[in-house]
């Protein structure tokens, strides 16, 4: 029998899978945290529990198993299971409905729970829901550790900061808010957002290409504000005599808008509702016009993508507005607020940007600092060691 893997080998393709996976079905799919909302994951022993008689093989006895609590199951559960195979996915509906309640129901079931799986880690991914059964873990002595994306963390994990072991955040201004636990990992991506090993991040900006590209997103329904912004901007853009080659995720609403005014004005546009292979697109674009979620964020990051900002106005706390300003005073964005968002000032930047290509240059260089290429990796491998403490 071949020796079991580390927990890193199965948690790591799993942490850069579920967290930026782009387009599983359908546009509904794409943005995880609204599809596939991971509120907590549980890592036990003794994987061969619940396998056919057919899976009981030596590659199949792993020494963890990871649990999943999900808002959906269904098409992405599946696909899931089917693309990770190391992972099992449990929906614990009944679970998630004490949850939503908030009542006293919640800590006693999360209790049952702990108890019946015998976790040896609980990762708590913020959110109201993952806060009881991370509160409870902790208080019945089981090893816990928060996952933090945000530069201004959630009011979950600011209030479970008092009792985990360890919190891995994405930006270092995160860890005034965990100040004995918290440590400095990143926001794992997958690696195709990475330049491969032959390529260089800067390459875009100093070889001669026909057009200047452009893509534009706005998550998996688009951002209204940025699409009638761009529909304004779109006969300046074209009066301003530099060439574009624009690529503009609308989502359903605001497509054939969007795509109209593009015609209109003769600018060579692709426009779709929704965009899967987004990794190749970020890559090739010498500016991404964006919201500044955290996971939108690291990928710029990864791939060395300047970036023009305009952050969501509703975000709890104002977070995007906080991870917003940490890519821009690191020099890789330019950070627009919503409110004085328009056709003249998208215009404007986008042609002061383009005729200045050691400007972006530079800008792609400043957000290659805030990429974590080992993210994933810091994070199975603090997870695994706090299992190994409880094993002791």
């Amino acid at each position: 029998m071949s020796a079991p893997k580390r927990l890193r080998e199965y948690l790591v393709p799993f942490l850069q899978f579920c967290e930026v996976e782009k387009g599983l079905a359908d546009n509904t799919q794409r943005n995880y945290r609204n599809y596939l909302r991971v509120f907590f994951a549980w890592l036990t022993k003794h994987t061969h529990e619940g396998l056919t008689p057919q899976e009981l093989s030596a590659e199949h006895i792993w020494d963890y198993r990871l649990y999943l609590a999900q808002k959906h199951h269904t098409r992405t559960g599946h696909y899931l299971t089917k693309r990770s195979q190391n992972f099992y996915l449990i929906a614990l509906r009944a679970f998630l409905e004490f949850l939503a309640e908030r009542d006293i129901e919640t800590l006693a079931s999360s209790k049952v729970k702990l108890a019946k799986h015998k976790p040896d880690v609980v990762v708590g991914v913020g959110g109201f829901a993952s806060g009881p059964v991370v509160a409870v873990a902790a208080l019945l002595g089981y090893p816990t550790m928060l996952l933090e994306q945000n530069a201004l963390p959630g009011l979950t994990n600011r209030l479970l900061a008092l009792v985990v072991r360890a919190a891995a955040v994405n930006f270092e201004a995160a860890l005034a808010y965990f100040p004995r636990t918290g440590f400095v990992a990143g926001n794992p991506v997958r690696p195709e957002f990475f330049p491969a090993q032959n390529e260089e991040a800067n390459d875009r900006f100093t070889q001669p290409h026909d057009a200047a590209r452009v893509l534009i997103f706005g998550g998996s329904q688009g951002a209204h504000a940025i699409n009638v912004a761009m529909v304004e901007a779109a006969a300046r853009l074209a009066a301003s005599g530099i060439r574009l080659a624009i690529t503009h995720q609308t989502g359903e609403r605001d497509l054939d808008l969007v795509r109209a005014a593009y015609e209109r004005a003769g600018l060579a546009a692709r426009v779709e509702a929704f965009i899967f292979q987004i990794d190749g697109e970020m890559k090739a674009a010498d500016v991404v016009i964006c919201r500044a979620g955290a996971t939108t964020l690291a990928e710029l990051a990864a791939s060395a993508t300047p970036a023009i900002l305009v952050p969501l106005p509703t975000a709890t706390d104002d977070h995007q507005r906080k991870n917003a300003e940490v890519v821009e005073k690191a020099g890789g964005a330019i950070v627009i607020d919503e409110r004085n968002l328009s056709g003249d000032a998208v215009a404007g930047l986008l042609k002061e940007l383009m005729t200045d290509r050691n400007r972006l240059a530079r800008m792609s260089a400043a957000a290659r600092t805030l990429a974590r290429p080992d993210a994933a990796e810091r994070i199975a491998d603090r997870v695994e060691q706090l299992s190994k403490r409880r094993a002791r």
